[in-house]
């Protein structure tokens, strides 16, 4: 499935509210990825979201709540040797990384070009390489990426969604 993520990149830079919103970004933008709806960052619906996913002043603990509010849920959790057969089946999928400034994050690859090794990710300007529009090559990205801090099994680098 294909969508025009130039808006929503930019929009994942511009327009942070929250300083502890990553997940609810990547809901937000599953659910654009899995029914073609976007919901602004700005909006009432994406503040009532935030409240819903209590993600205003800290980390999103509730983040299962947004997604059934958006009618999406969890489908497959893999760690990096796997990565490639996911990118080729399915183009969209959270990444739980490290960085050295911000601590974890979630971020969403949206777009992947094999031919370049490179993927295009939303939410995480900081690591971008020079190519324009949020893409990265895949060795630039791994040393970023980390297991996911939850203690849910089985523990992931990656996730994909899916509409309930």
């Amino acid at each position: 499935m294909k969508r025009d993520w130039n808006n929503y990149i930019k929009q994942n830079s511009n327009h942070k509210i929250y300083h502890s919103d990553c997940q609810l970004v990547t809901a937000v933008n599953a659910y654009h990825y899995l029914t073609g709806k976007i919901i602004n960052q700005d909006s009432k619906e994406y503040r009532e979201l935030a409240e819903l996913g209590l993600c205003k002043h800290g980390s999103c603990i509730c983040i299962e709540k947004v997604w059934n509010e958006l009618g999406i849920e969890e489908d497959k959790r893999f760690k990096s040797y796997d990565l490639e057969k996911y990118l080729k089946k399915n183009c969209f999928m959270e990444v739980s990384i490290w960085h050295k400034f911000f601590g974890f994050h979630s971020v969403s690859i949206v777009d992947y070009i094999k031919k370049a090794n490179c993927v295009r990710i939303t939410n995480f300007k900081h690591v971008t390489t020079s190519l324009p529009g949020g893409w990265i090559f895949l060795e630039d990205l791994k040393p970023h990426l980390r297991l996911n801090p939850d203690n849910s099994e089985p523990r992931y680098e990656f996730r994909t969604y899916k509409i309930k």
